[in-house]
């Protein structure tokens, strides 16, 4: 026989499936109106009705409230405090003359869209405890939402030391046509060289790694979910100041609105999802041919994630804008930014090339939104 709680629980799933849709719509109008102070907003009625309880809800529109704090602000608040950690890092290691960073999140997140889970942590944890069934965002409640933010990431850094091997003799005798007769040298040994590789590891705990920390029961297990379903997570990026409404999952994305990052040349060799010409699987972005050099520009404004090499892609950036879009550009023959540089739309990044699994030149174009590969040419009207 099914418990009293797994009744309630199926209530409750039925009932958000039932008004997620509604909810998005109408969240996506008080986006476009900018009249939300507090944006994470949860069905909380329909949720706190059906189980009685906190467990239910998440947070309410509170623009009377003196104290609310836009959620918006501090993810923007974080996000650069973030940034400026990984920057400082590096600032504090000039001996290193290469800078290798990577980023280690689930489904291919990154840090800057990775606020659902942190947000959807803070609110389970947070009203577990409260008697009403709303949270105001004060000052007290933005700090818990830094904090859960800063608990759910971890920044690393190593230096790896290289020697540098020194020419010797036969090598400098090859390269004037010399030889030593007697085969002995009296110059001696140089002194070693070495060179220092930076390696920064930056990455987030799971939102059921968090539950197991914060000893979350079965049921407060079930809302965390429930709040990160395919149909929610979206939403409240968005709601964090992150997609537009109209690029969510299931809707249409306004054309142009991001840049082409091959002007002049927009032939596409290989599709999104078509076979991969070297794996055979489907593909996760579109090859645009162009001759080797061409400059390669920024779709958006962001933060590069990551530059350099990697053994499939080649060159690659990775970019991310902060609004839960992140762009990928592979194969390149150099990249011309840096892991942590901040860019800007039409920004050259790159060079076009043909490194790494590579069948001739062309740049791989990816777009990941919100933590989902997707058709770049959604969102282009070339």
């Amino acid at each position: 026989m099914q418990s009293a709680v797994g009744r309630v629980l199926n209530r409750l799933a039925a009932a958000l499936a039932k008004t997620a849709r509604a909810a998005v719509r109408t969240l996506a109008a008080w986006i476009g109106a900018g009249g939300i102070a507090l944006l994470l907003v949860m069905v909380a009625g329909a949720a706190a009705a059906i189980i009685s309880s906190p467990m239910g809800i998440l947070f309410a529109d509170e623009t009377g409230d003196p104290n609310a704090i836009p959620i918006a602000s501090i993810v923007q608040e974080t996000n650069t405090a973030f940034g400026q950690a990984i920057n400082e890092i590096v600032a504090a290691h000039p001996e290193c003359d290469e800078v290798d960073i990577q980023y280690h999140y689930e489904t291919g997140r990154t840090w800057q869209s990775y606020w659902p889970e942190v947000l959807a942590v803070f609110a389970v944890q947070t009203n577990l405890g409260e008697d009403g069934n709303v949270v105001v965002i004060d000052a007290a409640n933005a700090q818990k939402i830094k904090d859960t933010f800063w608990a759910m990431h971890t920044i690393t850094a190593e230096v790896e030391t290289i020697e540098i091997e020194p020419e010797t003799d036969e090598d400098e005798a090859g390269e004037s046509g010399e030889t030593d007769e007697s085969g002995d040298s009296e110059n001696p040994a140089p002194a070693p060289r070495y060179r220092y590789i930076l390696h920064i590891s930056v990455s987030g705990k799971t939102a059921d790694e968090m539950a197991g920390r914060c000893h979350f029961t079965a049921d407060q297990r079930d809302i965390l979910h429930q709040l990160l379903s395919d149909e929610m997570r979206p939403m409240l990026l968005a709601l964090c100041g992150g997609v537009p409404g109209d690029m969510l999952p299931g809707g249409g994305a306004a054309a142009g609105s991001l840049q082409w990052p091959l002007p002049g040349y927009t032939t596409i060799s290989c599709g999104f999802g078509e076979p991969d010409a070297i794996s055979g699987q489907p593909h996760k972005g579109i090859d645009i041919p162009a001759p080797e050099g061409t400059p390669i520009l920024a779709a958006h404004s962001g933060t590069v994630l990551i530059s350099g090499w990697n053994d499939s892609y080649g060159n690659q950036v990775l970019l991310d804008s902060g609004t839960g879009i992140s762009t990928r550009y592979t194969h390149m023959i150099r990249t011309a930014v840096s892991a942590g540089e901040t860019v800007t739309t039409g920004q050259v990044i790159g060079y076009v090339g043909n490194t790494g699994d590579s069948t001739g030149d062309h740049l791989h174009f990816e777009v990941i939104l919100a933590g989902v590969f997707t058709d770049p040419l959604r969102f282009n009207d070339f």
